[in-house]
């Protein structure tokens, strides 16, 4: 698997993050977008500047050094002229393992092929939070979910891909909230006032098992603390009200899949609760019985899974899908 590391000031990490993507742009990074689209980044730039804005100007210090139209970076990390993901996110309190510590789980499904597109990324901005985050693709400015410092762990599922207005996407406002924040609270605040691209849902959760669901779309945030210690989240949101935002296509597409996960999950919990470990995880997401794992859907591939352990700052990240490859351990800290 392969290391990112950023660390200093902005000028500091474009120059280091330009080390690695220099060899790509042969290959055609960043896209090439149509003079339409790249006349529609203004609207996404004022959102963007005002509520994450070191990495905007990060955004741009990398374009300077790549010697690219920092509208082009924007374009394809910043705005929803980008690929569409699918995940499962399981979020598992600490009284549910068999050690006591929480646990953050998240399954990547995209393009096996992007397997090899993963990249553990440890980052340290000047007087900011140390954190590790898991992305792939070029420019390596998304976070899909990590750790910081302060044992904050934040992922998300997309729940809906219709959209109005600018606002920001949610590979960034992760690695805004990592870098920025120490508490679920914090990063709860930070998600119902900014404005939302894609419809998500957010798992959040700290060192001591405070777990929140933030389910989120552009016309309304739901806001669920976990009172159960437990949280499963995959396709489609979990409130009803939140609900009657998706599209009936996405719906009727995703219902019998997220139906069947959910049901799996239940079961598993009462089977395990109390006595749960990563290696039983590991087993659970190999299951193709219950759809844990699929192979035969476009786009619903595992290309990478991760078990995030904020109480140890350690994680377990598998690198293809895990009934075919294993979870190594990795620590989240330099």
């Amino acid at each position: 698997m392969k290391k990112i590391e950023m660390f200093g000031s902005i000028s500091d990490r474009a120059k280091q993050l330009s080390n690695y993507l220099l060899p790509e742009l042969k290959n055609g990074y960043p896209p090439q977008y149509s003079t339409q689209i790249i006349a529609q980044i203004a609207e996404y730039e004022e959102i963007i500047k005002k509520f994450s804005p070191d990495l905007y100007q990060l955004a741009k210090n990398l374009a300077n050094e790549l010697n690219v139209d920092y509208r082009r970076i924007l374009a394809f990390e910043f705005t929803p002229m980008r690929f569409q993901t699918a995940c499962q996110l399981i979020a598992i309190g600490g009284k549910h393992t068999i050690d006591g510590q929480p646990l953050l789980v998240k399954v990547q499904e995209w393009r096996n092929e992007d397997a090899g597109s993963l990249r553990l990324c440890y980052s340290k901005a000047s007087q900011k939070l140390q954190h590790f985050g898991v992305t792939f693709h070029w420019p390596l400015l998304s976070r899909y979910g990590g750790i910081n410092d302060s044992g904050l762990a934040i992922s998300n599922v997309s729940a809906s891909f219709d959209h109005k207005d600018p606002g920001i996407m949610a590979n960034i406002a992760i690695h805004h909230m990592l870098e920025n924040f120490h508490t679920v609270q914090e990063a709860v605040e930070y998600l119902q006032n900014m404005p939302k691209v894609w419809g998500a849902v957010y798992l959040i959760m700290d060192k001591d098992s405070t777990i929140a669901k933030v389910e989120v779309q552009y016309k309304k945030t739901k806001v669920t603390y976990s009172t159960t210690g437990f949280e499963y989240v995959s396709l489609l949101y979990d409130d009803p009200e939140m609900l009657k935002f998706v599209s009936q296509d996405r719906y009727e597409g995703c219902y019998d899949l997220t139906v069947s996960r959910k049901k799996r999950m239940v079961q598993w919990l009462e089977e395990n609760k109390g006595d749960i470990t990563p290696d039983k995880i590991n087993k659970l997401l190999q299951e193709h019985e219950h759809k844990m794992c699929v192979h035969d859907l476009e786009g619903l591939v595992i290309c990478w899974a991760y078990i995030l352990k904020p109480g140890q700052k350690k994680a377990l990240v598998c690198q293809g899908r895990p009934c075919e490859n294993e979870f190594k351990s990795i620590a989240t800290e330099i």
